[in-house]
């Protein structure tokens, strides 16, 4: 099947704005099932510098900035998307010990880009607490697959949704302690 796709981000500021600078991601990706056929971003007003690259996660990215004045600016993305319906998987793939083992003896490809998620990062810091949670999903013998989905579902079921609790500086163990954030929290959680 055939979609096509319009993004629409209007910004409009209460004062006049010299200079911006950004990074969008709207461009859908190409993987098995669906194929990007035609896309384009419409920046208005036009900007200064315009150009599209891949990331280094492999998403397609937009950089722009606008150089001029203006009061209100919108971000326009238009795709043209084909979905075929992808068969599901034959088997279910290394359990959670294999993939593990997986990670650890590949030096290039894809598996190497893994690796980069055992590291910790500012944000995400290794805590005690988030250890003993994930264990009762990430079963030695369970396929990586099920895994993952038993612990998106544990996400949705026991944490609540609430954009008062937090910001972009909350600390991943507090999201722990009161079981609560928002999307990016939830991100944070899921990748630590």
């Amino acid at each position: 099947m055939k979609y096509r796709i319009t993004h629409r981000t209007e910004y409009k500021y209460t004062h006049p704005v010299t200079g911006c600078y950004n990074m969008a991601r709207l461009i859908p990706g190409n993987f098995p099932g669906q194929q990007c056929q035609r896309a384009q971003v419409l920046v208005e007003p036009a900007p200064s510098s315009y150009r599209e690259f891949t990331d280094h996660f492999g998403n397609r990215a937009s950089y722009f900035d606008i150089q001029h004045s203006h009061r209100q600016m919108s971000v326009i993305c238009v795709s043209e998307v084909l979905r075929e319906e992808v068969p599901p998987f034959p088997n279910p793939g290394p359990n959670w010990t294999e993939a593990l083992e997986l990670l650890r003896a590949q030096r290039n490809g894809d598996e190497i880009q893994v690796r980069e998620y055992l590291l910790p990062s500012p944000l995400i810091r290794p805590l005690r607490p988030l250890t003993r949670y994930v264990e009762e999903f990430f079963v030695a013998e369970k396929p990586v697959r099920e895994c993952i989905l038993a612990f998106g579902q544990a996400i949705y079921e026991e944490f609540e949704y609430d954009p008062e609790f937090s910001d972009i500086a909350t600390p991943l163990s507090d999201v722990m302690d009161h079981r609560r954030g928002v999307c990016q929290d939830f991100a944070h959680l899921a990748i630590a």
